[in-house]
């Protein structure tokens, strides 16, 4: 349960995404989602590799501070990078392959802290990826509704309080 939830949270910043460019009269085609999905998915896969190499050095203690601590970035960086994101993700910002990068990069660190946990190294990328195809082309496509304009304005905030709301948990029910 804490994937999804963590797959969903990490993919609200591709929904934010897909609703500016579907704003901007672009639409997200089916080849592109599956794109954007696919580079979710090799960056978290690496990132899970990297964190399972890095937690046969490190003890379970450290860990558990060390994802603490990347959460606490990671909830810090959905803070700064929020506000502007209808600009960093606007058409003109050009090649859907950019934006694969830039909302595969939240869900990298929630896959290093997933393997810093022990996660299975399959499950979780495939839980991002899959996220993010569903978000980004739900947001591209209702982009033109007024009612999902003005709740995407009053959520920009949301994954940063959720990055919170989860080192929370970790850090009281560890």
């Amino acid at each position: 349960m804490l994937v999804i939830f963590t797959a969903i949270m990490v993919s609200i910043d591709g929904f934010i995404g897909g609703l500016c460019y579907g704003i901007g009269g672009k639409v997200i085609r089916i080849r592109q989602l599956s794109l954007i999905s696919a580079v979710v998915t090799v960056i978290s896969a690496t990132m899970m590799a990297f964190g399972h190499l890095l937690n046969s050095y490190i003890t379970d203690n450290l860990s558990r501070y060390l994802s603490i601590v990347l959460l606490l970035i990671l909830g810090i960086l959905a803070l700064k990078t929020q506000p502007n994101q209808k600009e960093q993700l606007s058409p003109a910002a050009g090649n859907i392959l950019i934006f694969a990068f830039a909302v595969a990069a939240d869900a990298a660190g929630a896959a290093l802290l997933f393997a810093l946990n022990g996660y299975g190294i399959v499950a979780v990328p495939s839980a991002f990826g899959v996220a993010h195809f569903i978000l980004i082309g739900a947001g591209n496509r209702v982009s033109g509704l007024k009612m999902v304009l003005g709740f995407a304005k009053k959520v920009k905030f949301l994954p940063a309080v959720m990055f919170f709301g989860v080192v929370l948990v970790k850090v009281f029910w560890g």
